[in-house]
This record gives C-alpha cells, structure tokens and sequence, in this order.
C-alpha cells in the first residue's frame, strides 16, 4: 500500500493475462513504446502512462455486461423508487468502470432500462408494455413514468394488505365480542 507500480511491474502483469504481442499492442497504444523489447524503463514510475494505458485496455477488452449484472436487487414495495433506481444507476456505473451516459440512444443505456424493467414487479411490467416510447424517453420522463406504475402497484398492495387485515380483525373481534358478553351475563362459557 502507498507504493507505486513501475513499468516493468504493468509488464509482468500484462504478459499474465496477455499474449506477448497484445502486451506489446497495448504498451505502444498507450503511450509506453519505449518500454516494448526492452529493459532499460522497467524501473521507471508508470505513474504518467496509467490513464492512457487504462484507457487502451477498456477499449480493446470491453467489460462484457449481462442484463443480471446490471441490477443489484429487485425493489422493496416499502422504499423510494427514485432512492432505489438512482442505486442501480451507480452500480451499473461502477460495473461498467467508465462514465455511462443514461443517452436512450446507446444500446447500454436500452439494455440496462431492461434489466431495471425486468425487475419490477409483473404488474407493473404489464402495464409498462402498453406505454408508448418508453424504450426512446429521455431519463427523466422514463424514471418518472416508471416511478408512477411502481407507486401505483405500492399503493394497491398496502390497499390490499389493509383489508386483509381487516377482513382477519373481523372474527377476532367477534369471538372477543363473544368472550366479554359472556362475562358480563355471568356465565363464564362461550355459547357457540
């Protein structure tokens, strides 16, 4: 920790996981000729050829995505839906390892508003799908409309959730009913 690689270390870490000519390739694409077929840099900081030598490796080796990879979890019925989608967003940012555009133009951007489609709740993919242009919106009206389904199917499950509770609620309170005129007539048993 704190110290820093040499060239000679980029090139044995290189030729670990790439064929001596694509090592060669990429030292010169990023800036490190003077250090292919030769020694004498090795012990030179790499510290200046960093960014550029990344920046050729990312290009040439693209991070193969898969729509699983995109998406952390599914949403909770109980949380924000901006809160969770701006969580996905960074993700994918940090999985993709570069500054990703949210541009509905790119093929990454439709891929990963797939993965996040895919991910809702069937209710709301349902309705999604009758949506015109949602896969062209710019982000903002595609996050809102997403948002807007979502809360819609929150509301219809805690709408649900309540009257199961209630429709539960009801007996008990009966038979509590029941217990307490029991009592009161001095009879101590529950007639059934």
């Amino acid at each position: 920790m704190g110290q820093m690689l040499a060239v000679g270390d980029i090139k044995v870490l290189l030729t670990k996981s790439l064929t001596r000519e694509e090592m060669e390739d990429a030292l010169t694409a990023g800036g490190m000729a003077m250090a292919v077929g030769s020694q004498l840099y090795d012990g030179q900081e790499c510290k200046q050829y960093r960014n550029p030598l990344w920046r050729v490796l990312r290009t040439k080796y693209v991070t193969k995505m898969s729509k699983g990879d995109m998406i952390t979890r599914a949403p909770t019925l109980t949380e924000h839906f901006e809160t969770w989608l701006r969580e996905q967003i960074q993700h994918w940012r940090d999985v993709a390892n570069e500054s990703v555009t949210i541009d509905p133009g790119t093929m990454q951007t439709q891929l990963f508003r797939g993965a996040v489609v895919d991910t809702l709740p069937d209710g709301v993919q349902s309705k999604l799908t009758n949506v015109p242009g949602l896969d062209m919106m710019h982000h903002g009206q595609w996050a809102e409309t997403l948002k807007h389904f979502f809360k819609a199917h929150q509301d219809a499950e805690k709408a649900l959730d309540k009257q199961g509770t209630e429709v539960s609620r009801k007996p008990a309170q009966a038979s509590l009913d029941q217990l307490k005129k029991a009592k009161r007539d001095g009879c101590g048993e529950v007639q059934s």
